[in-house]
């Protein structure tokens, strides 16, 4: 049956449409002001400058790497928020703190899109105003996902399968795209908040997530189960169809070492994979 929207609904679908524009223009901004600082900082002070601004530059995860790696050194860290065709793309940044090192940033694709709809959705649930706050929003989601008991125990799924986040809060619901043959994206598509849930949602994921034993996982499935029969058909689904996927290993063709000078190998390995990066232009300033 079609509902229609009442002006507030309407209304507050249009406020977060142009807030998602100023967000962009905001974010446009911090990628222009932190290029200009990476250019006159030394790598201390730019690594201050991230740590204490990153949520207002659309920043997080901002860390600084004491092991050297190879030609580049020492390592500042973070992930980075950036817009793209109105989407908004979680890009990994490693910046060489070496001298004389030539490359100053190098980025790479975490493989997750938040859709134009999925993240003005996330603005008009979550009240977000500014960048600040949409980051802050963004780096829950995923610190919550990455710390779970479930990616410790079963990591991430097939990657040919749709499936649905489930937190407490809020379910976002995904689908693989590959862009190129060996290029694996995981697109955001919508997501709902947990006012929206109805009584039978809320029960379903309250279920899941205890059956799991975890505050966040993921699920084959492309929405919330209609019942609890068909969420534990779902679950047992999602247990055959888990994998762990060591990017390193995908971009470099290196296992990740064990036994004798494990660490050295570990830090040659990331040295190369970061080469890798280059060769395939993903900079991101």
């Amino acid at each position: 049956m079609e509902t229609h929207k009442t002006k507030a609904e309407l209304q507050a679908e249009k406020d977060s449409e142009a807030l998602w524009v100023k967000i962009q223009q905001e974010i446009c901004s911090a990628q222009i002001s932190k290029s200009l600082r990476l250019q006159k900082c030394s790598p201390t002070a730019f690594y201050e400058y991230l740590r204490k601004k990153q949520f207002e530059i659309g920043h997080y995860g901002v860390q600084r790497h004491t092991e050297n790696f190879g030609r580049f050194g020492k390592l500042t860290e973070a992930t980075s928020l950036v817009s793209k065709n109105e989407n908004l793309y979680l890009v990994k940044q490693y910046f060489p703190n070496k001298k004389g090192c030539l490359e100053r940033v190098i980025g790479t694709d975490l493989g997750a899109v938040y859709t134009k709809h999925c993240v003005e959705r996330l603005i008009m649930r979550r009240a977000i105003k500014n960048l600040k706050g949409l980051a802050e929003t963004i780096e829950k989601i995923e610190r919550t996902v990455r710390n779970s008991d479930f990616t410790s125990h079963y990591g991430s799924l097939d990657q040919d399968v749709e499936y649905t986040i489930v937190l407490a809060d809020l379910v976002i619901f995904a689908k693989p795209d590959f862009e190129e043959s060996d290029v694996f994206t995981a697109i955001y598509k919508s997501c709902l908040t947990s006012n929206e849930f109805s009584s039978k949602q809320s029960t379903v994921v309250k279920h899941i997530l205890n059956s799991l034993n975890t505050d966040a996982c993921l699920i084959a499935s492309q929405d919330i189960p209609s019942s609890i029969h068909h969420a534990n058909n779902v679950i047992e689904s999602t247990k055959v169809r888990v994998a762990h996927y060591d990017q390193l290993e995908a971009i470099t063709g290196i296992p990740s070492p064990d036994g004798f000078k494990a660490a050295a190998k570990e830090r040659g390995r990331f040295s190369k994979f970061l080469e890798e990066m280059l060769k395939q232009n993903k900079e991101v300033v």
